[in-house]
């Protein structure tokens, strides 16, 4: 039974062969689309600031309180599930959480309608909840499918998050252009996810029950620090850190620099005005990425298994993707800093440059999270995942803070626009230089990878041969103990 076990683990990991089974399709769909439904959640309150500071009478400052109390939560949430969410039945930790959501994010509305305070608290343990099956999806995507099946469905989670992102800001403007009650704009997300909860509670076998044996406090320290030990996960950290340091600070300054250009150089942009052409450059990039989403996979995945029309009859390579990544998120830099180099001489060159920065940030996308879930094995995954999202966000708090700094130094006391536009121009040419460490972790990451993922297959079936054997012997001092006391009742008469 042991064997039988261990080569059913070892197909799993070569991945599926066949169709996939309905309910493990079913299943990753509604993890997919709750996980969506959570984005949405999360970016809807952004849109409909100007109603609840109007519901509640509040001012700016007070209306920060909802996005800080909400980072603050997903921080700690982050380092607990980092630290104890492989110990606890992920299956189990997945729905418990996913429900908890549900009931305050309605309850955040329900109860919170008169008191602001009440509002934030509650929504913001809402959210926490959230943080623990967001960092679950993927983990569980990586429990039901491998290697080919995983980064299909890992590309499908990632153009769901944005086509949530996308929707949720649609949504909510027309929200806020309308007579609608903002509650409404908040209730829609969690009523949805009841019907999927519903469905997951239902199909709930068809998720694995992992968890990781410890043994006291010093063993889960030693679970959570082990994924440190991993090469692959450490290179794949780092090279993500410097990703989402660069990208927080464009986001947060780059439409400021691009409204100085727009306010003085009008005609460059053909007569448009500023919303369009921010919806315009939001668009291109949308574009870039859901086009290179899986453009990007099929060559990274016809390399790795030596399939397709380009690579047909080539053996297996393993260091396909951190090839094809670190290629990817070379034209995502270098496009980046073109983006801003030109963009005040000529939209449309910035433009393609935009569409080129999408298609690049999309191997990182669909290939970074797929080669995590490969390197590690399935008894720490909940913790990588925590952990590398916990780096990321502790790296990228000063970005926006670095560049105001440079701008200010660099413009000194000039108000001219020009000076205003060459100073956030180097601010944000200093802070996307950092993406240079993400080619070079790609790069050595081209040798460890293989090492890693086969070391993962090797603890993946040294671990479901102990937790049958375990089981075995669990049924077989039961059966005896059912026999010792059908024995002693028959004696006894």
């Amino acid at each position: 039974q042991v064997e039988i076990q261990v080569t059913a683990m070892r197909k799993v990991n070569e991945g599926p062969r066949t169709s996939l089974p309905i309910r493990k399709l079913s299943v990753s769909v509604c993890v997919i689309f709750l996980l969506s439904l959570s984005t949405f959640d999360g970016f809807g309150v952004d849109g409909l600031v100007p109603l609840i500071q109007r519901h509640y009478t509040i001012n700016d400052a007070e209306t920060a309180i909802i996005k800080t109390s909400a980072s603050i939560s997903q921080t700690i949430m982050l380092t607990l599930v980092w630290i104890f969410g492989d110990s606890f039945k992920r299956r189990r930790l997945f729905l418990i959480s996913a429900a908890i959501w549900i009931a305050l994010s309605l309850m955040s509305i329900l109860l919170g309608t008169q008191s602001f305070m009440i509002f934030v608290i509650i929504r913001s343990l809402g959210i926490a909840a959230a943080g623990v099956f967001e960092v679950l999806a993927p983990v569980i995507l990586a429990d039901l499918f491998a290697d080919r099946a995983l980064g299909v469905a890992l590309t499908c989670l990632s153009v769901a998050e944005l086509a949530s992102s996308q929707l949720s800001a649609i949504v909510t403007s027309w929200i806020v252009s309308s007579h609608i009650s903002w509650q409404w704009g908040l209730l829609v997300a969690p009523l949805i996810a009841i019907g999927l909860l519903l469905y997951l509670v239902y199909a709930k076998s068809a998720i694995r029950n992992v968890e990781r044996s410890n043994h006291g406090i010093g063993g889960i320290l030693r679970g959570a620090f082990g994924v440190l030990s991993i090469k692959s996960y450490l290179l794949l950290t780092v090279a993500g850190s410097f990703e989402m340091f660069s990208k927080k600070a464009y986001i947060f300054w780059f439409p400021t620099m691009l409204l100085v250009v727009w306010e003085n150089v009008p005609d460059l942009f053909f007569g448009l005005s500023y919303t369009t052409i921010t919806a315009l450059r939001s668009f291109t990039m949308l574009a870039g990425t859901l086009a290179g989403l899986p453009i990007v996979l099929w060559i990274a995945q016809s390399w790795r298994h030596g399939t397709g029309c380009l690579f047909s009859g080539r053996s297996e390579y393993l260091r396909a993707y951190p090839i094809v990544v670190s290629v990817g998120v070379s034209l995502y830099g270098a496009m980046l800093f073109m983006s801003f180099i030109v963009l005040d001489s000529s939209f449309l060159v910035s433009q393609v440059a935009t569409f080129l920065t999408g298609f690049g940030g999309a191997a990182d996308s669909c290939l970074s999270q797929l080669m995590l879930l490969m390197a590690v094995p399935s008894s720490y995954r909940a913790a990588a995942v925590a952990l590398r999202r916990l780096v990321a966000r502790a790296v990228s708090i000063p970005s926006a803070q670095l560049v105001g700094a440079i701008a200010d130094a660099s413009r000194g006391d000039s108000t001219l626009p020009f000076d205003r536009f060459r100073a956030y121009e180097l601010g944000l040419l200093c802070s996307s230089s950092l993406l240079v460490a993400g080619p070079l972790c790609f790069i050595v990451l081209i040798y460890f990878f293989p090492g890693d993922y086969k070391r993962a297959i090797e603890i993946d079936e040294h671990e479901v041969a102990e937790e049958t054997t375990f089981l075995i012997e669990k049924r077989k001092m039961h059966s005896e103990s059912i026999v010792d006391s059908v024995l002693r009742s028959r004696a006894a008469m």
